[in-house]
């Protein structure tokens, strides 16, 4: 018990040891920052994989009849979706995140992309998400019927 208790005490000063030392060069190890900014991002993700099935059952195989339903729906899952992106818990991770320094590439990439993504969707109001989802789902409609004809 008492070479656990030692072990566990050993492994949370090299971590403190590794984490401080990566503080001073201005890096951070996988911080919660990062984890905070992952999660919202996911959140948002699994939300618009949502839109992204509504839309391919709608191109290839929702009646005709239903596309004002479609569009109602898209409408409203858009208006969520600004939500999400734009809430003041995204607000928070994200200022936690700018100039944030990890050693992954990607992960740096991960963090520019959200900022950028999050300062271009702030602008945008929640009506005109969900205007932009209807009217894709209008000229949809129209599109299939010029191709018919």
């Amino acid at each position: 018990m008492r070479a656990s208790l030692l072990g566990m005490y050993l492994v949370q000063a090299v971590a403190f040891g590794a984490k401080r030392l990566a503080q001073r060069r201005g890096l951070a190890l996988r911080s919660t920052a990062y984890d905070a900014l992952t999660k919202e991002l996911r959140e948002v993700a699994r939300l618009e994989e949502v839109s992204g099935i509504l839309s391919y059952d709608e191109q290839c195989f929702m009646s005709e009849g239903s596309a004002a339903s479609r569009a109602a729906q898209k409408e409203a899952l858009a208006g969520v979706i600004h939500e999400k992106r734009t809430s003041a818990r995204m607000a928070e991770v994200i200022d936690a995140a700018r100039g944030l320094k990890l050693d992954d590439a990607r992960e740096n990439a991960n963090v520019r992309d959200a900022i950028e993504g999050f300062d271009v969707e702030s602008r945008k109001s929640k009506d005109l998400a969900e205007r932009e989802a209807r009217l894709e789902s209008e000229c949809f409609v129209a599109w299939k019927k010029a191709r018919e004809a």
